[in-house]
């Protein structure tokens, strides 16, 4: 399971200086701070926020690419997390949630099945394929972004917490790795067929009569 969590004062920090952000395993979203336990999106490493928060992931790279492979798409495996206590200066709501919507074109995360108290939904794999262009001949990042929104029981303050996460896929420096397929080499064989002569001798007998004088 993954455990480590954005720390918020860090985050602030590194916004603040204008930097790029390693941030490790959890995004909880925008602003305001006060709400943004309400629900986050756990499994991603955030690295920008521009103005939402963005989680690049480079094809084939190990730490955030799934599926193993560089093969012009990257895949996020996420899970939604809803009332957590991992956010400074936000306190869950009481009684949980009374409603968590949750868009994306394409595949998107599941909810928790209960909203009413600490819940995270299950890992959902999301797969980012890279955009081409020049006719296919070059490849380009491409990103799918996952809002959340995240509505607490009436009379609790903030009212909405409202998160947009850019999931980007980045093209490999240099490509991937050319795939080297070897085919055995069978030499051929040659049949002899050996061709057995079979000669055969007709003996002659030679019958003599004697005629008697």
């Amino acid at each position: 399971m993954r455990t480590t969590h954005v720390v918020a004062a860090a985050l602030a920090a590194m916004v603040g200086l204008g930097g790029a952000l390693q941030v490790s395993a959890r995004i909880s979203g925008g602003k305001p701070a006060k709400s943004d336990c309400y629900v986050e999106l756990d499994g991603v490493t955030q690295t920008k926020v521009h103005p939402n928060p963005i989680a690049e992931c480079t094809d084939g790279d190990p730490t955030c690419d799934t599926d193993g492979a560089c093969n012009q798409s990257c895949r996020f495996d996420v899970r939604v997390c809803i009332d957590q206590t991992d956010v400074p200066g936000c306190t869950p709501p009481t009684g949980g949630l009374r409603r968590l919507d949750i868009k994306s074109k394409g595949t998107k995360p599941e909810a928790p099945a209960d909203l009413t108290g600490s819940a995270c939904g299950a890992f959902v794999a999301i797969d980012v394929p890279l955009k081409t262009k020049n006719g296919g001949r070059k490849l380009v990042k491409n990103r799918q972004i996952i809002t959340m929104i995240a509505k607490p029981q009436k009379g609790v303050k903030p009212p909405t917490d409202v998160d947009k996460i850019t999931l980007t896929c980045l093209p490999k420096p240099g490509g991937c790795a050319a795939t080297t397929t070897t085919t055995p080499t069978t030499e051929p064989t040659t049949s002899t067929a050996e061709s057995t002569t079979s000669t055969s001798t007709t003996e002659t007998s030679t019958s003599t009569t004697s005629t008697l004088p």
